[in-house]
């Protein structure tokens, strides 16, 4: 069985589970990303894990940017951002 690594909340009553398959396509980021900005989706501390270790910090920041979650005006201001969802982040979903 796939760890959920990411969730939202819709459809309801289960929600959505975001699994290492769907997170490995850049796409699936940005759609959680999304929800995530406005409170309706939750990563957890291994999909943290999961996303830097296959986007790497760069990549992620790009995908941010499309998506319009944080504010970051750069690499480090997201690095810091990403620090701060991470240890905010359950263990795991």
């Amino acid at each position: 069985m796939t760890s959920v690594l990411g969730w939202y909340q819709f459809p309801e009553p289960e929600g959505t589970g975001y699994t290492e398959d769907m997170l490995r396509d850049p796409a699936w980021v940005e759609e959680l990303f999304n929800y995530c900005q406005i409170w309706y989706a939750v990563i957890a501390k291994e999909g943290w894990d999961f996303l830097l270790r296959t986007y790497g910090l760069e990549e992620l920041y790009r995908i941010d940017r499309r998506s319009g979650w944080h504010n970051s005006t750069s690499l480090e201001d997201f690095a810091s951002d990403i620090d701060c969802e991470r240890s905010a982040a359950p263990d795991r979903l």
